[in-house]
């Protein structure tokens, strides 16, 4: 394989064939390499503008992004019949039991839950 230049332009080589990925330009720019692995990709620098732009848009995608995801937990749909179990925060021995609307505090001994007296 011959020497490859180094082309000024956004674009791909493949290492093993050398075909360029993308426009080739033959305006000289700034461009930068990323090596990963065995795959070198070149791409023109980014101006300032584009940047911070960018910039601004991520924060923005961020910020509508942030309430969904700082809430923790799961939501769990309540059926009839069927029991939620959760662990007391301040005292994880105890379990708490949430069926057909009442709220039981009580523990499981051999996987069967015992409702406090």
């Amino acid at each position: 394989m011959a020497k490859q230049s180094k082309m000024a332009s956004a674009s791909m080589r493949d290492g093993k064939t050398g075909i360029i990925i993308g426009p080739a330009g033959s305006k000289r720019t700034r461009t930068v390499t990323t090596k990963l692995g065995n795959v070198t990709v070149s791409a023109q620098k980014p101006s300032a503008a584009l940047v911070k732009d960018n910039v601004k848009r991520s924060s923005q995608a961020l910020e509508r992004a942030a309430a969904r995801i700082v809430r923790g937990g799961v939501a769990i749909p309540q059926r009839k019949n069927v029991p939620l179990y959760s662990v007391d925060e301040d005292n994880p021995k105890i379990v708490i039991r949430k069926l057909n609307g009442q709220v039981s505090r009580g523990q499981l001994v051999d996987g069967k839950f015992q409702e406090f007296a």
